[in-house]
């Protein structure tokens, strides 16, 4: 969901709501009138919904300093979300601590605009700062060579869970 209104957000929820299981709410396209009232979305989405405020560097529209996107998740996790996203560098230890305390799950995630790093099931292992963490990759592939590396970061982490994904055009099969 990444509307400019809550009310878009619930308005297309409500159009695709068949084929829904659980909804992303990216905030940070929300205008800015319109972030504070995010919290109520996980009450009514009806499905467990993932919160995601995403930096302008890591493709994302937030435009604030680091400390008001801190301060903006950790309104946003009093709302009942079933899962929130933080990138791998985010040091406030703030949002994953009200997370625990909600009982959110954490999914850690790095980007990769540039390619597929070389030892991805490496970084992916490394990422989850806690237990219950969940590790995600979304990274660039460029052709058939860099999808053999993702499928083969996927099966080098064995049952543990996971979120890997190709952007772009090429990473479509993921």
């Amino acid at each position: 969901l990444a509307g400019p209104t809550l009310a878009d957000d619930l308005r297309a929820l409500e159009e695709h709501r068949r084929h829904l299981a659980m909804v992303e709410l990216r905030a940070d396209f929300l205008a800015p009138g319109e972030a504070a009232r995010a919290v109520e979305l996980p009450r009514l989405a009806g499905v467990p919904a993932l919160l995601t405020v995403r930096r302008a560097r890591d493709g994302g529209a937030f435009r604030g300093s680091e400390d008001e996107r801190v301060a903006l998740l950790d309104r946003l996790l009093d709302g009942g979300f079933a899962f929130v996203d933080l990138e791998e560098d985010l040091e406030a230890p703030g949002p994953a601590a009200r997370a625990a305390r909600a009982g959110t799950r954490v999914i850690r995630s790095l980007h990769d605009f540039d390619g597929v790093p070389a030892d991805l099931a490496g970084r992916l292992r490394r990422l989850a700062r806690s237990p219950g963490e969940i590790p995600k990759a979304a990274v660039m592939p460029r052709g058939s060579a860099d999808l053999v590396r993702i499928l083969r970061a996927a099966r080098g982490m064995g049952q543990a869970e996971r979120i890997i994904l190709g952007m772009g055009e090429a990473g479509f099969p993921t």
